[in-house]
């Protein structure tokens, strides 16, 4: 399954790369780097250096995740990667593509609003260089994994850099804006969890090729299965250590409750009358939160 928020920003924090006014020590800092370090001393330094501790903590764990990405991606060249691309190459590459699929985010977001159904939530965003870049090594890793070669050699190659969702009120509104989309864009990939659901998670996916020539990937789901869908994170990707020892000890407990509650919301969205919500278990209490109608 992919969500966004395993490795991606929203849109209004735009993780843009460096450059603007401010943070001038910086750039001075960054000056005297090489390589990937200067890449990092120069990350998101518009507006720092002046700002807000909270603002200030930000950046710096900002550069420490962009780091540790392409930290990975120079040890992945030869292995996991194509030695044809240098670590300079991948970063050029990468910021490259990022700043054309910023260009065109905003047509694109208006072009879905105008296919969803009046008063459907939409909203999206553009990885950062980090999560991007992160996300080619992963995806390298899992090929190998797989026995397979990458099909993903470089950032540009990724189909989600822009990812779109738009949140419905009924399940026929959801069929209605696939069809919408299929009509307007070329699609190339195509995952249907709301027929054949992955666990809790119901969500239509699609991969849309754009007049650019460039991949984007819509969701499209109801509000009930958006909200499955945020609540159900933390129980496969736990937040804190908390929710792991709570997984650890009330694992069963915790995924009968998620399906059940699953099940509840499918049976709304298909206007059926659904079962009782079910006890909620104190494991999910403590630390997840109970749902409710």
């Amino acid at each position: 399954m992919a969500d966004w928020d395993e490795d991606s920003h929203p849109r209004d924090d735009k993780g843009r790369f460096g450059g603007g006014g401010g943070g001038s020590s910086l750039k001075e800092y960054a000056a005297k780097k090489t390589g990937h370090e200067a890449v990092v001393a120069g990350y998101r330094t518009s507006g720092a250096a002046g700002g807000s501790a909270t603002g200030r903590g930000k950046v710096i764990q900002d550069r420490e995740n962009l780091s540790n990405s392409l930290s990975s991606v120079k040890h992945a060249i030869g292995t996991l990667l194509p030695k044809t691309h240098t670590l300079g190459d991948h970063v050029r590459i990468a910021k490259d593509t990022l700043a054309k699929h910023e260009s065109g985010f905003v047509e694109n977001k208006a072009l879905i609003r105008s296919l969803a159904p009046k008063g459907a939530e939409v909203e999206g965003r553009v990885k950062k260089l980090d999560s991007a870049v992160g996300k080619l090594v992963r995806k390298a890793a899992e090929a190998r994994d797989e026995g397979k070669p990458t099909k993903y050699t470089t950032v540009a190659h990724l189909q989600d850099l822009t990812g779109l969702r738009v949140v419905a009120k009924s399940v026929d509104e959801v069929k209605s804006t696939v069809e919408n989309l299929k009509k307007h864009y070329k699609v190339v990939g195509e995952d249907n969890y709301i027929d054949n659901p992955n666990g809790s998670y119901r969500s239509h996916h699609l991969i849309v090729r754009g007049k650019d020539g460039m991949d984007r990937e819509i969701q499209v789901r109801t509000e009930n299965q958006h909200r499955m869908a945020n609540w159900s994170h933390d129980t496969y990707k736990p937040r804190n250590a908390e929710q792991r020892e709570a997984i650890k000890k009330a694992g069963a407990s915790i995924k009968e409750y998620e399906m059940k509650m699953a099940d509840h919301f499918w049976q709304k969205d298909n206007g059926k009358t659904p079962p009782p919500l079910p006890p909620c278990p104190p494991a999910v209490k403590a630390h997840f939160g109970c749902l409710h109608d």
